[in-house]
């Protein structure tokens, strides 16, 4: 799940949907760290490599 790329009607929602969320059954990551998972993932791949 990508905490800052979703939304509720106030963030005291906004929160808790992530603590329950997380503490259930999903990894929580923001749209840094989730681009840069997927950066290391090119590394070694020329296919996969950005020109």
């Amino acid at each position: 799940m990508v905490s800052d790329a979703n939304a509720a009607p106030t963030q005291a929602e906004h929160d808790a949907s992530l603590v329950a969320l997380y503490q259930i059954f999903t990894d929580l990551m923001d749209t840094d760290m989730v681009v840069a998972r997927l950066m290391e993932g090119t590394h070694g791949h020329p296919s996969r490599r950005q020109p």
